[in-house]
């Protein structure tokens, strides 16, 4: 003869979802030694949902213990666990995120469902199996009051005394950093004759931007920008080094969140430009630092491609103007609009391509007619970059 003491619990199924989250899931229920089954989409709603013929239906299965999942509005992973008699046993949701539970995410759910699962049992009887197995008796008919939740397991549940209801993680720290090539240039357009303007073509630049998002909503990043030998012409015939700079500090929050996420973003930034020569007639260096404010937003589609997006206001409170002799201190304000899209073959690790521009708008409003026309400082950018994040 042998003897199982083992403790017969099933994993009945993950209803509206898969991608990462269904593998991570599986994985974590593999790891517990749960055996899975697969019930029809109706039954499985039945238990993630805790209706109407709940308990009739895990009576049925004939085992010690039933989990179930739900994706919830893809934003949240609901956890649903009864015993052998139909009672319910846990009930929770926790969030995930577009690319599925983080790893701290599933160590807290893999210790969790650990806990529910020997809270089940073994039972005090052993299961004898003796050659040949007899075929089990057919199971009595569950009573038709037995298809609700009863009375006592409502006060189980309010009071949290037979019923297990583990709170959801709380969102752990998540870091990143995106390093890359792109391209950058500038025009600058004075309406004045006697302020020179500038063009360049595009020429290699590197950006690089790290970020932190202390909370689910909650994200602040900081980057840079910088071209790579770039260089002006002068009139004696010989090209002076240039540069063209760029760093932000930011911080968004999404007042919408899940596939698509929209809120407002609020930071501080600088953009410069610098020709290393003393030629008067030369184009005039000068740098804008600047506030900024408005809106940004993403849309995921499924775990692996998102697309982002930004528009923002950009008004300067100081910096370098190297008209303000001729014309007085100027107003000076940019309009900055950005777009990148993600690919996400891994969970940890993505390519980005993106493309921003940059407008600032100058005014000169006590030069009256010599400042007629103000001026145009326009900044198109694009880049390509590889980023992970943890």
């Amino acid at each position: 003869m042998i003897f199982l003491p083992g403790l017969a619990v099933v994993f009945a199924g993950l209803l509206g979802g898969g991608g990462d989250v269904g593998k991570q899931v599986e994985a974590i229920l593999r790891e517990l030694h749960v055996k899975s089954i697969t019930l029809p989409p109706a039954q499985l709603r039945t238990l993630t949902h805790h209706g109407e013929g709940t308990r009739e239906l895990v009576r049925k299965l004939h085992v010690d213990g039933v989990i179930s999942f739900e994706v919830v509005g893809g934003v949240t992973l609901r956890l649903v666990i009864y015993d052998r008699d139909g009672g319910l046993k846990t009930y929770t949701d926790m969030p995930v995120g577009a690319h599925g539970l983080t790893s701290d995410d599933r160590d807290v759910l893999r210790s969790n469902l650990e806990d529910d699962i020997t809270s089940l049992g073994p039972s005090d009887d052993e299961i004898e199996i003796d050659p040949p197995p007899a075929p089990p008796a057919p199971p009595a008919p569950a009573p038709a009051a037995a298809d609700a939740v009863s009375a006592d397991e409502i006060a189980a549940l309010t009071a949290n005394e037979a019923v297990s209801t583990p709170a959801a993680p709380a969102h752990t720290l998540h870091l990143g950093l995106t390093a890359g090539l792109g391209v950058a240039s500038r025009t600058f357009d004075p309406g004045p004759e006697t302020v020179a303007g500038y063009r360049s073509s595009p020429v290699a630049a590197v950006v690089v931007e790290a970020h932190v998002q202390p909370t689910r909503r909650t994200s602040l990043a900081i980057g840079t920008e910088r071209t790579l030998q770039l260089a002006t012409p002068l009139r004696d015939g010989t090209s002076a080094a240039t540069t063209i700079s760029r760093w932000e500090a930011s911080a968004t929050y999404a007042i919408i969140d899940g596939d698509f996420e929209l809120g407002p973003r609020l930071g501080v930034g600088r953009r410069a430009f610098s020709i290393d020569a003393v030629d008067p007639a030369r184009s005039p260096d000068g740098d804008y630092n600047y506030v900024i404010a408005g809106v940004a937003g993403a849309a995921h589609f499924g775990p692996h491609v998102t697309l982002r997006g930004n528009v923002l206001l950009e008004p300067v409170v100081f910096g370098t103007e190297p008209t303000e002799m001729a014309f007085g201190e100027a107003t000076r304000w940019a309009l900055d609009v950005g777009a990148a899209l993600e690919l996400r073959p891994w969970t940890h690790l993505f390519a980005r391509v993106s493309a921003t521009y940059q407008r600032f708008t100058w005014s000169w409003s006590m030069a009256g007619a010599r400042g007629a026309g103000g001026a145009v400082d326009e900044y198109p950018a694009g880049a390509i970059a590889i980023g992970a994040d943890y």
